[in-house]
């Protein structure tokens, strides 16, 4: 056993090519960290159409969610003007002049055009 030891000493192995294992173990942990920045970019190509289509479900998903809400806001403003209108005497006579123009008999309507907003004067304007 003694001899086979003198034969293959482990510590004697890159004792002549010193610098090759040297410059070796100099590009090793390059070559580790290129190889991972290439898996990542390789795995980011393949799953960015994903991710985009993903966002972009997304976003209809939050458009629809608030479109919904804008419609049930819109039926529950039809609903209370139906128990309104069933109900409130007041606001029909209200809807039946502003909207029919009815009146009762005997009264003079008057019907006035809205004020239009007047624009603010330019800035470094007096008057």
């Amino acid at each position: 056993m003694e001899a086979r030891s003198r034969q293959f000493n482990p510590q004697a192995i890159g004792v002549g090519s010193r610098r090759g294992g040297d410059a070796w173990h100099r590009l090793l942990p390059w070559l580790y960290w290129t190889g991972i920045a290439l898996v990542c970019a390789l795995l980011t190509a393949l799953l960015w159409p994903q991710f985009q289509t993903h966002m972009v479900y997304q976003q209809r998903k939050a458009d629809r969610a608030a479109e919904l809400a804008a419609q049930e806001a819109h039926g529950r403003a039809l609903e209370d003007e139906l128990i309104r209108l069933q109900h409130d005497p007041l606001y029909v006579e209200r809807m039946a002049r502003d909207i029919l123009n009815v009146g009762r008999s005997g009264e003079t309507i008057f019907r006035f055009q809205p004020y239009s907003a007047v624009p603010p004067p330019p800035p470094g304007h007096s008057r």
